[in-house]
């Protein structure tokens, strides 16, 4: 249980704080306004990142607003029941935390180059609605029946260095391209997640299976696998390293077009690449 604890501390990093990361593309004058879109070029000549993190959250199932409710004396409260009608059968919660440490771009005249450095943890849970109505209002709802509580997760940190360029093609259109070196550091998931849980009818005892795989690579979730007395167990590495010994590539690339005074199109496409996870695997 302690391991399963230490794991969800981990990968529950990203839930730290929540951002809308789309709100930065009509900030012309935010380093980090070509997040979405490339080809979008600064209103400075000189534009420098300091260190600073951001985070998007995002999930199929219930939202706040479906569970937090307000009393006629200002104060709230929360009614799960009313989260529990939103879910779907199967749900899928993510989240991404980006740590941004240096970079800078210059602009002159029509082009604008510039190199920047990053770290990034996405976060991906997807859960049959069954596993918060157990844990919410208990067994008892499942009596004489057989029901999959797994979850299944997918947990990526890498570092990110990046070369990006935009040029301002005419007066209404422009274009860029940004290439990536990526760093894997970790990635853990499962690739069978399986939890049947059944509940005696007659004295309501539980009875579970379980069916897990849970693969991982790189330095951060290193894995320590050992079989004793026909037992099984492992423990995570104790010493975690952010070095990153997994290699891959990513594009991003883009367009804008001013259509009118009004109206601009822009249209990109972000995180085109992979991480080959063959080093420190287990």
């Amino acid at each position: 249980m302690k391991k399963i604890i230490i794991l969800i501390s981990i990968i529950s990093i990203p839930f730290l704080s929540f951002s809308q990361e789309l709100g930065l593309h009509f900030m012309n004058n935010v380093f980090q306004s070509n997040y979405t879109n490339p080809a979008q070029l600064s209103d400075h000549k000189i534009n420098i990142l300091l260190p600073n993190f951001a985070v998007n959250f995002s999930h199929t199932g219930p939202t706040i607003d479906d569970i937090l409710f307000q009393y006629t004396d200002g104060s709230y409260y929360i009614d799960t029941n009313k989260g529990l009608e939103k879910l779907k059968d199967k749900n899928i919660l993510y989240t991404k935390l980006d740590v941004e440490t240096l970079g800078a771009a210059v602009r002159f005249g029509k082009f604008q180059v510039g190199l920047s450095h990053a770290f990034r943890i996405g976060f991906n849970l997807k859960y049959n609605r069954e596993l918060p109505e157990m844990a919410f209002n208990g067994n008892a709802q499942y009596i004489d029946q057989t029901v999959d509580v797994g979850f299944g997760l997918n947990t990526t940190i890498y570092s990110e260095w990046a070369a990006h360029g935009a040029m301002q093609i005419n007066d209404k259109l422009s274009v860029g391209l940004k290439i990536k070196y990526l760093g894997g550091i970790g990635n853990i998931s499962t690739s069978r997640e399986q939890i049947n849980i059944y509940t005696d009818p007659e004295y309501y005892q539980i009875t579970a299976n379980t069916d897990y795989e849970l693969n991982a690579a790189g330095e951060f979730f290193n894995l320590n696998i050992y079989t004793e007395n026909d037992s099984t167990d492992f423990n995570f590495n104790t010493n975690p390293s952010f070095a990153a010994s997994n290699h891959g590539i990513g594009f991003d690339f883009g367009a804008e077009y001013q259509l009118n005074d009004k109206i601009k199109l822009a249209a990109s496409v972000l995180d085109l690449g992979f991480i080959s996870w063959n080093k420190n695997t287990s």
